[in-house]
Formats: C-alpha cells, structure tokens, sequence
C-alpha cells in the first residue's frame, strides 16, 4: 500500500506533465507515492475500481490535484485523509456557497447574486455598468464576461444556465488586477499580484503577468480567516483592490501556481515537504 496517491485529472496524463513533475517531487523526498488518474476510477457499490481492478488497499493520503467532491468524500468514508478535504472542495469551488462563508465572517468582498431571471434594467440600477456575469463553477477565468450594454446581456443571457450564473459589481479600479495569497497547512506560501493589460481578466492563462506582493497584514488576516472558514489545507485566496483595501473574489482548492513558480516559489517541494510531516 501506497503512503500516497497524488490524484490529476486525466488532461494531464502526458510525460513532462505537472502531474508527472508532482510524482517526482513527492518521490525526491523518499514518500512511497503513486500518479493517479481520475477519470481511470470508478465506484461501484461502494467499491472503487482503477481501470477497471479493484483496490482493496488505501493510501494515507491523497492529494486530489481536482475538483471533485464526491470522490473526496468516498475517501474520507474509507478513513482517508484527502487533502482538500470534501467539503471545502464543494464551498471552494462553488463561488456562491463561498461567498456566503465569507458573508458569515462579515469581511468586505465584491458584491453579487445569482442571475435568474433579473433584468438588464433590474441589474443596471443595482450594481451600474458596466457589470460581470460569471459561472458560479468556472476555472481559470472561463466564462466571465463584462457586460456593458443591454443587447451583450441579451446575448449572454440566452446561452447561459441563470440559475449556476452571478451578477456581480465590476470594479473597475482593478480591472485586469487582483492579489492571490497561496496557504499550505497552516503557513502562507506567498502573495502574488497577477496583472494583466489587455484584458479585465488578470489570469495568467488570459495573458496576465505575476510579480511579488507585500501583502499588509490586515489582508493576510482576511485570507487566514476566509481560508479557515472554509476549511481549505492547501488553498488560494483571490482578492480584488477596492479604494486602500481590498474585496474578497474567490478562492480555490485546486489552485495552479504558475505565478508563483514564474517568481521562484517551489510550489511543490512546499507541497511535499508538508504532506512528509502529515506522514510522520
């Protein structure tokens, strides 16, 4: 049996890959690790399969590199620990059930609600123009669109699900810009200022650029707060600046750190290092 399965989505079975680089980092430190796929798993009567085979050992720990609650908490039902763990995977990455945690702890964050069926009129009067629609389950900055007039609602309106949509208040001082701060454990990796010039969207896969940011304490506070609320163990927390503070975005248990390598973080000897002491 295996001390851990480090667990990617399948787009990522290919040599050279993260999942591959992950693999090696966790078997540089001497953990006895395995590189698994989830699409390869399936349940079956409360059993779990890997292609096909059934696995009657567990590992100690996984480490789930993708957002899939259920699965996370098949193995908390099997005395795994998962790293997230099921629950914070499920309010992470839904980004209304987030924003109603930090509702819960009374910290400033950007304002917002499902869309339905508000109008273009109804919008207008309640956040201005222009505003954002965003998928409440979107990654990496997919299906986030800046409305600013009524025929771009209508359009947009048509070809999305209103009930898994937010509306939320565009603000524009941070247009293309936002801090993410990066927990492992209990320790703060580091915060990073993505920035990007060409687009509203500041991630780095839209094109933005990442540089070290001296985050104030009273945002690293904010972060440590949100990040315990939702109970995330490796998590980032994404913020947004807001007059001389800043407003909570969004935060995610399935993080890339592409900043954060770009600036000579070594995201995953960080990773590993923590998974070693959880081991011992």
């Amino acid at each position: 049996m295996s001390d851990l399965w480090i667990v990617y989505s399948s787009k990522h079975d290919s040599p050279n890959n993260p999942a591959s680089r992950m693999l090696v980092e966790a078997l540089n430190h001497q953990i006895d690790a395995e590189l698994k796929f989830y699409e390869y798993f399936n349940i079956e009567d409360n059993k779990l399969y890997y292609y096909d085979k059934l696995i009657n050992n567990f590992p100690k720990i996984v480490f789930l590199r993708c957002n899939h609650p259920d699965f996370a908490k098949f193995l908390e039902d099997k005395n795994v620990r998962v790293i997230n763990k099921s629950n914070a995977i499920t309010v992470a990455t839904d980004k209304l059930l987030a924003h109603q945690a930090v509702n819960e702890l009374n910290l400033p964050q950007i304002n917002g609600e499902l869309v339905k069926d508000l109008s273009f009129e109804e919008i207008e009067a309640k956040y201005g123009k222009p505003f954002i629609l965003k998928d409440r389950f979107g990654l990496q900055g997919n299906n986030i669109y800046l409305i600013k007039s009524k025929w771009k609602y209508n359009h947009v309106h048509k070809k999305i699900d209103t009930d898994n949509y937010l509306v939320q208040e565009y603000i524009s001082e941070s247009r293309g810009k936002d801090v993410r701060l990066y927990f492992c454990g209990d320790n703060l990796i580091g915060s990073v200022l993505r920035q990007n010039n060409k687009s509203f969207l500041s991630n780095i896969n839209k094109g933005g650029l990442a540089y070290d940011f001296k985050a104030p304490n009273e945002l690293i506070d904010m972060a440590r707060k949100i990040k315990d609320k939702i109970q995330g163990e490796i998590i980032s927390v994404d913020f947004v600046f807001k007059g001389d503070g800043f407003l909570f975005c969004e935060a995610n248990t399935n993080a890339g750190f592409q900043s954060y390598a770009y600036l000579g973080y070594d995201v995953r000897k960080i990773f590993m290092d923590y998974i070693k002491s959880q081991l011992n």
